[in-house]
């Protein structure tokens, strides 16, 4: 049976391991305050760990080479994931976009450049 405080195992007929009943000294009860104890079951006996039987070459050659499609699996979709979310990321830094107010081109030729003498020259 067990301690009903921490649980270490004590002889038939107690209830508490020595260290909880010093421990409990020290804060007396009076003798007629009613106490509820639990209910205890019967662990009845432990059981033992099952060992595992060892694997077979062939089990083992089975199981690492499921883990390692697993892992090309995983490779692959990541590889995937990282090009599918590169690209836009890509093309976001490599856009070059006109600053606000400036979504026009200048190209100044021969003839532009003769209109506006021509202009200036006619205007009063």
């Amino acid at each position: 049976m067990g301690c009903l405080k921490c649980g270490r195992d004590v002889g038939p007929g107690q209830v508490f391991c020595q260290d909880c009943l010093t421990e409990m000294q020290k804060y007396p009860v009076d003798p007629a305050t009613a106490i509820h104890l639990p209910l205890r079951k019967n662990p009845g006996p432990a059981k033992r760990a099952q060992r595992r039987r060892p694997l077979s070459p062939e089990e083992q050659v089975k199981r690492l080479r499921a883990r390692l499609r697993g892992a090309i699996l995983w490779a692959v979709l990541f590889t995937l994931l990282a090009v599918l979310l590169a690209y836009p990321a890509w093309r976001f830094l490599t856009h070059s976009e006109k600053p606000i107010g400036r979504n026009y081109s200048v190209v100044i030729t021969e003839e532009t450049v003769d209109v506006s003498r021509e202009t200036s020259e006619t205007a009063p």
